[in-house]
């Protein structure tokens, strides 16, 4: 397989699975039963992106002095982020089993939200014309089955903010820190 086709499946994978994730919370109420199948999900995803990168030799980003120290600003813009956005768009979870939420934290939380800003903001990111815009537009493009129109486009402002510290910072960590801190919120307010 060459690197056009290698790269096409790796693309498919990861929005097969992160598609897959976020619909199946989605889809019915939490229970533990669904933390488990987004937890299989997640990590089926995990190792199918992790075999990806294996297979075009990718050479992961590490952080850069300028990231770490935009790291605890973009975290503390995600939060607050989330207090803004919170009172527009509830998530219609009802009560949840601690570890039923203790599960839906690292998949939905942290895994779910890396995965995303290595996929639209680190290989997206160099691909496109305009990143800045392409990237948050096919972010928010990408929740639209499991969130509806409404959500979806509520979610390029959150979007917005993940690009912004993607091209302040000049590199990909401030944004997983962002979009972590802003999900990881979301779900602990529900």
């Amino acid at each position: 397989m060459d690197k056009i086709q290698t790269m096409i499946v790796g693309v498919l994978i990861a929005a097969l699975w992160l598609s897959a994730s976020s619909l199946a919370f989605s889809l019915v109420p939490p229970s533990a039963n669904v933390a488990i199948i987004g937890a299989i999900l997640a990590l089926i995803g995990a190792s199918s992106t992790g075999w990806y990168l294996a297979k075009t030799d990718w050479d992961p980003p590490t952080p850069t002095k300028t990231e770490l120290e935009y790291l605890p600003w973009a975290i503390i813009t995600g939060i607050a982020l989330q207090f803004i956005c919170m009172p527009l768009v509830r998530s219609g979870f009802a009560s949840i089993d601690a570890g039923v939420l203790a599960t839906m934290v690292i998949t939905m939380g942290i895994m779910l939200p890396a995965a995303e800003e290595v996929f639209f903001r680190y290989f997206l990111w160099k691909k496109l014309p305009a990143p800045e815009v392409t990237t948050t537009i096919l972010f928010a493009l990408a929740h639209l089955p499991s969130w509806g129109w409404n959500r979806a486009v509520l979610l390029l402002i959150p979007g917005i903010l993940f690009a912004f510290w993607r091209n302040r910072s000049g590199g990909i960590f401030p944004g997983i820190g962002c979009h972590v801190a802003f999900n990881v919120t979301g779900l602990l307010l529900t």
